[in-house]
C-alpha cells in the first residue's frame, strides 16, 4: 500500500479520498517503508533563498510541505541557521518523540493548513504536489500555499508535477499565481 494505491482510486477509479482515509494509507506507507518517508533532503535553493533572505536581518519562517513524520529536512535547515530561522514542518502523519528541538511539526493536509494567512517567508515541497491526483486538489494547494506566503514570500517546489496527466492544469494553474513560485 502506498502513494500509488492512492493514485489508482482516486485517478482510474474516481474515487475522491478523505483526509483521514489519505492519512490512514500514508501511515501504512510510513510503517512499510520508513526510510523512505522520512526524506533527509530538501530542495537547494531553499539555501539561496535564506540566504538572501537573512540580509535583512529579521527571522525567516520557512515551512517543509511534506516534512515526513520526524522532518528530517527541516531540521538539517534548522541545525544549519539556527535562530535565524522559525522552522516548521507539515505531514499527514507525525512522530513527535523524533522531533528536532527548535522544530515545530504539525499534523496536517496542505489543502488545509494549520497556519494563519501570511505567515511564512519560505514553502517548500519535494515531490508532495504529485499526489494531489485532480486539478481540483492541486488547484487547493496552491490557493493554501499562496495563503500561508506573506508578501514576497516564496514557494520552492518539483518538477514532478510537470510529469504526467496533471502537467498541464499544473502550468495552467502555475500562470495564474505568478511568480511566487519557483522550480
Amino acid at each position: 500500500i502506498g502513494p500509488e494505491v492512492m493514485g489508482a482510486l482516486e485517478v482510474t477509479k474516481g474515487i475522491e479520498l478523505t483526509e483521514d482515509e489519505e492519512r490512514i494509507f500514508w501511515n501504512i506507507f510510513q510503517a512499510q517503508n520508513p526510510d523512505l518517508s522520512n526524506r533527509a533532503r530538501y530542495p537547494a535553493q531553499v539555501d539561496s533563498i535564506i540566504e538572501a533572505k537573512r540580509q535583512t536581518g529579521s527571522r525567516i519562517n520557512i515551512l517543509d510541505i511534506g516534512c515526513g513524520p520526524d522532518g528530517v529536512a527541516i531540521s538539517k535547515i534548522k541545525i544549519k541557521y539556527g535562530e535565524a530561522i522559525e522552522a516548521h514542518g507539515l505531514d499527514l502523519s507525525i512522530n513527535h518523540a523524533g522531533q528536532h528541538p527548535g522544530v515545530n511539526l504539525e499534523q496536517g493536509n496542505l489543502r488545509s493548513m494549520p497556519f494563519l494567512d501570511e505567515t511564512f517567508v519560505v514553502a517548500y515541497e519535494s515531490g508532495v504536489l504529485v499526489y494531489a491526483h485532480n486539478e481540483a486538489k492541486l488547484r487547493k494547494s496552491f490557493q493554501e500555499i499562496t495563503r500561508i506566503l506573506k508578501p514576497g514570500g516564496q514557494f520552492v517546489f518539483s518538477y514532478k508535477i510537470f510529469n504526467g496527466y496533471l502537467a498541464s492544469s499544473a502550468f495552467r494553474i502555475l500562470k495564474e499565481y505568478g511568480s511566487e513560485f519557483r522550480l
